[in-house]
């Protein structure tokens, strides 16, 4: 019982440092509404093996096509892995370091 106490504190935790705009998970997300996004593809990204890989995920598409819905389910299960993830948008991604020295004295780009 301790230790299923502890294993939820730290995903809470997680979840609340993932800085997360609302939570949604991947069972919301209804894919009979986004009929080309692959919904075997998103379960499998949600195992974490591109984590392990160090491999990037991009969601490109339309407003409202569902990317930051998945890219915060993504993150959710992550967590729920007790893996620690960043929830962060493209623009800001931009905006906070384009062409901006980084503390070590070189460009992060």
């Amino acid at each position: 019982m301790e230790c299923e106490e502890r294993d939820r504190h730290a995903i809470e935790s997680r979840i609340r440092e993932a800085q997360l705009p609302r939570v949604k998970t991947l069972e919301e997300f209804d894919f009979t509404q986004a009929p080309r996004i692959p919904a075997a593809r998103i379960r499998e990204l949600a195992e974490g093996g591109y984590i392990e890989r160090s491999e990037p995920v991009v969601l490109i598409g339309e407003c409202g096509t569902g990317k930051s819905h998945l890219a915060t389910g993504l993150c959710l299960a992550a967590c729920r892995q007790k893996r620690r993830v960043r929830f962060i948008t493209a623009r800001r991604r931009w905006s906070m370091s384009w062409w901006k020295p980084s503390r070590m004295g070189t460009l992060s780009v």
